[in-house]
């Protein structure tokens, strides 16, 4: 912890001060120290469970995307794979309908 309040000399011109931290300052039965600690740990907590969801809803939403994009490259490859086969019966036509065009030649 960083000190933050000399004890022995408050206009700091002793360098061998002796420091308290903030724990240590406030006396343990200060129900005003321990209610702005509290208060402070609960804005703390808050902001930390209220980031994490956050943090979640992201993983949610990019696992959600990835799993389109996924799906998508799917079916294009599907439609490649059609494409393809289509393509192919298209030459074998086109082949057949040369040779069937120069056997009238």
């Amino acid at each position: 912890r960083l000190p933050l309040f000399g004890v022995d000399d408050q206009d700091d011109s002793d360098d061998s001060l002796r420091w308290q931290s903030y724990d240590e300052y406030y006396d343990n039965d200060d129900e005003e120290a321990d209610d702005f600690r509290s208060d402070e740990q609960r804005y703390e907590d808050a902001e930390r469970s209220h980031q994490r969801c956050c943090v979640e809803d992201e993983l949610v939403a990019l696992q959600q995307q990835w799993n389109q994009q996924r799906q998508e490259i799917v079916d294009l490859s599907r439609q490649i794979d059609i494409f393809r086969e289509i393509s192919q019966n298209i030459c074998v036509a086109c082949d057949s309908l040369v040779v069937v065009l120069n056997h009238f030649h």
